[in-house]
């Protein structure tokens, strides 16, 4: 385990709102990279811990122009963005990072090992996945509550995403499929550079990855550029397999799992629709549990799946309703 020296830094949370942060680089065993930011003064609220999505890394959260990460540290909140085996600083070249799905689970219990107090657990995607999953396994006394935003439970419910996840299993025998990395930097790149186009698009486009007109341009580059990374194939196998028996792993134990939840999903997620998501919370064993659906009736936009975090009504709306929910718990 490293740490590095703490430093002062003075960054945007959204647009002219700025703020002064103590910055802090930590590196478990695995390696596992976790950038910690908090109020110079000492953070005055919990951890919490952000846990990224699927071949995503520490920007899915902390982008220059819009940050949730400063947010929630502006807020004197203790922020843990973590970043899985396998990607971004936690990437290592002698290694594929996470050979399986309980790879991140275990880095995830690594790293509530590693912090001296119960922490809020907040994952987009995959994440959240990977945050209900640990959750069954950890200690109890180490989860003030969990958020999934945005978050996989099921999986495939998109006619499109389900049969890609049925070629997947047909082909994942071949040797050509096992032990690759898939890298998803090139891809996000050239829906930048076409943003005009792929922002129109995603008015009818079942795949599109955010609700049109809710990202700027630029901000959306900058995502693009920095957030999306590399993972093994075998994480995306495994996750295929979910989209075709729609059958959470830790299904059973999720169901006696009595842990304070907040489920939260965008109305025009196409990556990862509401019946993908709203299981978490319909078979979640807890008595303190509350399902939100961001829509454009009580938020003013329709959400997707990128701009829950990062989008122009993020700020307003989501980030605000995940901090009221975790100051009551």
């Amino acid at each position: 385990m490293t740490e590095g020296s703490k430093e002062i830094i003075h960054q945007r949370i959204n647009g002219d709102q700025w703020i002064e942060l103590c910055r802090e680089r930590i590196t478990l065993d695995g390696p596992i990279a976790i950038e910690r930011k908090y109020l110079p003064t000492n953070p005055t609220r919990p951890p919490v811990i952000l846990i990224h999505g699927f071949a995503q890394n520490r920007f899915t959260w902390d982008c220059s122009q819009r940050s949730m990460a400063n947010y929630l540290a502006s807020m004197g909140y203790d922020v843990w963005n973590m970043e899985l085996p396998g990607h971004g600083r936690s990437r290592s070249k002698d290694s594929m990072g996470a050979e399986s799905f309980s790879d991140y689970i275990h880095a995830m219990i690594t790293v509530a090992n590693y912090i001296p107090e119960p922490a809020f657990w907040l994952g987009h995607s995959l994440g959240g996945a990977t945050i209900y999953s640990a959750a069954c396994l950890m200690e109890p006394r180490k989860l003030r509550g969990v958020i999934g935003l945005a978050a996989l439970y099921h999986f495939g419910n998109n006619p499109i995403i389900r049969q890609v996840c049925q070629l997947t299993q047909l082909l994942a025998k071949l040797p050509l499929f096992k032990h690759a990395r898939v890298r998803t930097q090139k891809g996000g790149l050239l829906l930048s550079h076409i943003y005009s186009i792929s922002d129109v698009v995603g008015y009818t486009f079942p795949l599109s990855g955010w609700w049109p007109g809710t990202v700027e341009p630029d901000l959306f580059e900058e995502r693009m550029r920095l957030g999306m990374d590399w993972t093994n194939i075998e994480i995306w196998k495994e996750m295929s397999r979910w989209g075709t028996q729609q059958q959470f792993p830790y299904a059973e134990q999720w169901s006696t799992l009595d842990i304070p939840l907040l489920v939260a999903l965008g109305d025009r997620d196409h990556l990862l629709t509401i019946r993908d998501g709203r299981p978490a919370y319909e078979e979640s064993g807890s008595t303190d549990k509350e399902l939100v659906i961001f829509d454009d009736f009580h938020h003013e936009t329709h959400y997707g799946h990128l701009d829950i975090i990062l989008g122009k009504k993020a700020p307003k709306f989501v980030w605000p309703t995940l901090h009221q929910w975790m100051e009551k718990h």
